[in-house]
């Protein structure tokens, strides 16, 4: 029997982890997939429409920079928010219904694909590189 690594599994749990809200700040951000929107909430409660433009937006990560990333799960994209709430694509590539997003210390995102089971990592530029297929569930 071939012994498997367990580094892609872990990875996959981390991912999940951090999967729909994230805190900066004082203020916290969660993706409401069935609203199609990010929601900011400040300290006190009171919440507001950070951003609508992600189709059943999952995962949420922040760059060094303070930049929003969104795993844009219907659209298969990779979204970035200024702190303004305005969007542009970073990464499409490689992506099949993106769930989960985590930068490491180098500043790469790594991305959770529900779709078909895979972990993209992409640079600062948005190049993309196949970081793990794992043949179990990412879900």
């Amino acid at each position: 029997m071939k012994r498997q690594s367990t580094t892609p599994s872990l990875l996959c749990a981390l991912l999940l982890l951090a999967l729909g809200s994230v805190a900066q700040a004082d203020m916290f951000y969660v993706s409401s997939a069935g609203d199609d929107v990010i929601e900011l909430y400040n300290s006190g409660g009171q919440d507001s429409v950070f951003a609508n433009s992600a189709s059943s937006p999952e995962g949420l990560a922040f760059d060094s920079c303070g930049n929003l990333y969104v795993a844009n799960f219907n659209g298969s994209t990779i979204i970035k928010f200024d702190s303004r709430g305005n969007g542009t694509v970073f990464a499409s590539s490689g992506l099949n219904q993106p769930i989960g997003i985590a930068f490491d210390g180098s500043g790469n995102l790594y991305v959770a694909n529900f779709g078909d089971n895979t972990i993209e990592k992409f640079d600062s530029a948005g190049n993309p590189s196949q970081f793990s297929r794992d043949p179990g569930s990412i879900r």
